[in-house]
Parts: structure tokens; sequence; C-alpha cells
């Protein structure tokens, strides 16, 4: 090798150590042997990290689960991790919201608009004054997208949730009668029909909150008749 090769191989040698990948490199994207470089402590301090990052991310799913349907009604449960990304639905359906496990330390967002997961849908969030022992009703929106997101907080609680939907034809056709219509459905019906009738905006109200996720507090008589049909469904479907 002619004396200008040498000095060109040594400064690319000198390149190559300065760069992240070398041998001498600290760094955890290089490929170092993490047990050569760094003390035990600290490797195995990042090993447990690393470990409880992948668990957590496991987690990190919202469960539903089908509960019970029949006669155009049906009953989901839905189990909300902390920091869980949210399943989007579409509000062809009037929805009937019991809050079966929320702490008061639980901050529950809707989704924004836009694309889930932008800035701008992020943004746009807005906090739900959810009560456990308490159920909403939220009405068809004409198709909208709806979710929400059990927001990060220092305390790991799920938040679990079971809605009941009914499409607006669905309400309409549903026979309310013994001879054809489970009593269950016909209880969930009556819920419905009281809700909607109680809280129909005005066409004043109507005007300025259009477009807007409206829900409203269903009485504790309600819930009581909700929360005393479900446990038979639950235990039927084996959840």
């Amino acid at each position: 090798m002619v004396k200008g090769e040498q000095a060109a191989a040594a400064d690319t040698d000198a390149f190559v150590a300065s760069m992240t990948f070398a041998l001498d490199c600290y760094c955890d994207e290089c490929g170092l042997c993490i047990r050569e470089s760094v003390p035990r402590d600290i490797a195995n301090a990042v090993r447990e990290r690393k470990k409880m990052k992948l668990s957590f991310d496991v987690r990190r799913r919202q469960e539903r689960s089908l509960v019970a349907r029949d006669g155009g009604v049906s009953i989901w449960r839905l189990i909300m991790p902390v920091g869980a990304e949210p399943l989007v639905e579409y509000g062809n359906s009037h929805r009937i919201v019991l809050v079966d496990r929320k702490a008061e330390s639980s901050t529950v967002k809707s989704i924004g608009k836009g694309i889930l997961g932008s800035s701008d849908e992020e943004k746009g969030r807005a906090e739900v004054s959810w009560k456990e022992g308490k159920c909403y009703l939220i009405p068809c929106n004409g198709g909208k997208a709806l979710g929400w997101v059990n927001e990060k907080k220092k305390e790991m609680n799920d938040v679990v949730l079971y809605y009941i939907k009914i499409t607006p034809d669905a309400l309409k056709d549903t026979l309310d009668d013994a001879e054809f219509t489970e009593s269950w459905v016909r209880d969930i019906l009556h819920v419905f029909q009281r809700g909607l009738a109680t809280n129909s905006p005005s066409e004043e109200d109507n005007h300025h909150t259009q477009g807007k996720e409206e829900e409203s507090l269903l009485s504790d008589a309600d819930y009581s008749t909700l929360n005393k049909l479900l446990p038979p469904l639950i235990k039927a479907k084996g959840l």
C-alpha cells in the first residue's frame, strides 16, 4: 500500500471510529453488547424497563365484547386500559353508556375530529363527566365517528363501560309485546323512549348543538333497571 493510500485508510478508520456504530460507542443503537459496555446494575435496570414496556404495550388495546343481541338491541362491554388507543365506532345508533368501573382519578375523553392520533384530533378531545354507578344517553349523531380514551395517569386503573345500542329504526319498529319480544329488550326500549323524550332538544337547541356529541344523565331509576338486567346476560355469555 502506498503512502497516500495508508493515510487515506487511517483517516477512514478514524472516521469510522467516531461513528455511533463503533465498538467503543455506549449508545444502545449500535448493536454493542450491553454486558460488555455497561455496569451490570444499569444493564439489569434497562432490561427490566424494556420488559415492562413490552408487557404494558400488550395491554394498550381497548377490549370490546358482545354481551347480548336481540330485537334490534345490542349490549357491549368495553374495557379501557390507561393510555389505550380508542376503538372508533360511528353514531348511527342511539347509545346508553353505563359506567361500571371508573376511579375518581381517571380521566375519560371523547375523541376529537380528524385523523385518529393526529395533533388536531388529540387537541380536540373533550373530557366527559362520567361517574361510576351512573348511566348516560348519547343520541344518534348521524354517523359521525365517536370513541373514548382513558387518559394516562399515575394510577393504572382500567375504566369499564357497558353500552347499549339501538338504531332509530329498530327503536320505532321493535314490538313492545311480551309475546314477541324478550323482557330485557322491552325494559331497554322503555329506558330509551323515556330518555329520548325527556332530553329531546328544541329546534333552537338543535341549531346551536348541531354536529356535537350531546350526552345526558339518565335517572337513578333507569340505571337500576339496566343494572339489574345485565348480570344474567353477562353470566350467560361467560364474561
